[in-house]
């Protein structure tokens, strides 16, 4: 079987292109100008390599019983929350739903996406797909798989998992992908450094593989080849004509199945609306539901979002007029002493006049007193237990939190 030419992007600091595979084979980098690259793309079919830092990488429950469609039009409002940039402003890659039942999602700063579309436009190259680098690391069952060069690191976590970072935050952010539900058995560490010593993994509860990586990064990384099923980030605009081949021929049947879809799409558009309509009602309700458990005082509630940031501005403003703090300064110390005790679950918060309410789950009494010694001794807050529940799996209650 022919093997794909791997197209490494963005280009290097002299101009030139890191390629391998084609003709060529997998096991020959070549770093060429942009002519030779475009004469040996030809008649091939590329693979576009972008790097991991430019690509977040994560998962997401998705609505029941939804389709592709509806999951596109639905996942970036799913995880807008957790992102900086606006949903327009990003483009999202749907990959497979895992037997976990979260959905692999690959998200991408559309300004980033549309310069690398350009680029190989420039060269006349349609792709075939568009692979974050981070995912043509080996994927081994029960092993994460780490590769280092002089200054950063691609770790492998999953089908659809794995973050680039700077090899000296390597660490931090391992430690803090162990924390998950579904550690590894061990971790594998691939070192193509020349000038960096090792580092010193003995303080890992797990076992840790530290070997010396003697071929060159690139063979290493497209030796397993294209995986199917990848997370390919060539999807809704982006979608290349090379996915199907080209000519009139495929622009026929691109035109039937067009006509097919406005079809079928003119049949089931009135189920699609309603289901959007009752997921946007049950959003609107949820969104209520939130802020009326934070200020129980708000009674009239005409746009929930617009309210609660008038409400947090208005927080703010009083926070740094007062000496002794208030709402937000309140919550981050609790953060701060809960830090390092597992087994906490805040469930809710609420705020009324000078008073913090918040509702917290703990394995048992003794922490729930020391996060409240904490709040007193340290932080000098008004920390009271106003009721506690105990139960099988732990004591449930109600700290009041305030100014002394």
């Amino acid at each position: 079987m022919r093997n794909p030419l791997f197209l490494f992007l963005p280009p290097l600091d002299d101009d030139k292109i890191v390629f391998v595979g084609g003709d060529d084979g997998l096991d020959h980098v070549r770093r060429e100008p942009v002519g030779v690259v475009a004469f040996a793309a030809r008649g091939q079919k590329v693979v576009l390599v972008v790097p991991g830092r430019d690509v977040l990488l994560t998962r997401v429950e998705p609505p029941s019983g939804a389709k592709r469609r509806q999951l596109e039009k639905a996942v970036p409002f799913l995880l807008e929350d957790d992102l900086l940039n606006s949903v327009e402003q990003l483009h999202f890659a749907l990959g497979r739903v895992g037997s976990d039942g979260l959905l692999s999602v690959a998200v991408v700063a559309r300004k980033t996406m549309e310069s690398w579309m350009a680029f190989v436009e420039q060269l006349d190259i349609q792709p075939y797909a568009m692979v974050c680098d981070t995912l043509l690391l080996p994927l081994t069952p029960g092993k994460w798989q780490v590769f280092l060069d002089d200054h950063v690191a691609w770790a492998r976590m999953g089908e659809n998992e794995g973050f680039m970072v700077e090899r000296a935050n390597l660490e931090i952010f391992l430690t803090l992908a162990l924390k998950r539900s579904d550690p590894p058995e061990r971790i594998r560490i691939l070192d193509f450094s020349r000038d960096v010593q090792p580092g010193d993994w003995s303080g890992f509860a797990l076992p840790v593989d530290w070997v010396v990586g003697h071929r060159d990064r690139i063979v290493e990384m497209v030796g397993g080849g294209l995986e199917a099923g990848g997370l390919n980030l060539l999807q809704g605009g982006y979608r290349s004509a090379g996915l199907f081949g080209g000519g009139w021929k495929q622009m026929r049947w691109s035109l039937m199945l067009l006509i097919l879809w406005v079809v079928v799409r003119s049949a089931v558009g009135f189920v699609e609306l309603g289901y959007l309509e009752k997921r946007e009602a049950a959003l609107k309700n949820q969104a209520r539901t939130i802020l009326t458990d934070v200020f129980p005082d708000m009674r009239v509630i005409v746009n929930p979002k617009g309210q609660m940031m008038q409400r947090l501005e208005e927080m703010k403003a009083k926070q740094g007029k007062s000496q002794k703090g208030g709402f937000m300064e309140w919550l981050t110390k609790v953060g701060m002493a809960a830090r390092g005790e597992e087994g906490f679950l805040f469930s809710r918060v609420n705020y009324r006049e000078g008073t913090l309410g918040i509702f917290v789950k703990s394995p048992d009494m003794g922490r729930l007193d020391k996060m409240l010694g904490t709040l007193t001794n340290q932080y000098g807050l008004r920390a009271v237990l106003r009721k506690a529940d105990r139960g099988s799996d732990g004591v449930e209650g109600q700290i009041d939190i305030g100014a002394m």
